[in-house]
């Protein structure tokens, strides 16, 4: 990583600033901090990226991707194994320069009226890999 992708980082707003790389796997990280074992089926987790454009949605125990942005079709995935714990991250596959941008995840719960932003994280993309 070049001192570059390092003062991108910097210039970014309060956000957390991750830096991934071209062809490789991301892990952008959300946690809903919490004492009890979640229900699957009681979440609704949605990733979105500047300007509103769904990268993965979760919906009442299932992965919903119908409103996915074609960009992000077949490269992303949660954890289902962690989403009981709070950990709704987002694992972005094959990046590219095209998946540079903030990075939002909002969580609701089955009852609740509205969603709350849990994270955002601005994602900057390089091609340099040692």
């Amino acid at each position: 990583v070049f001192l570059s992708d390092f003062i991108v980082c910097l210039f970014i707003s309060a956000v957390d600033c991750l830096i991934a790389f071209i062809g490789k796997m991301v892990e952008i990280p959300c946690n809903l901090i919490t004492t009890e074992s979640l229900k699957v089926e009681d979440i609704l987790v949605e990733w979105t990226i500047s300007g509103g454009l769904i990268v993965h949605s979760f919906v009442k125990g299932e992965n919903n991707l119908m409103n996915q942005d074609p960009q992000f079709e077949g490269r992303t995935r949660l954890i289902l194994s962690d989403l009981s714990r709070g950990d709704f991250s987002l694992c972005l596959s094959d990046v590219s320069i095209g998946d540079e941008g903030r990075y939002e995840c909002s969580y609701q719960r089955a009852g609740e009226t509205s969603s709350r932003v849990l994270d955002q994280h601005y994602l900057h993309v390089t091609g340099k890999v040692f």
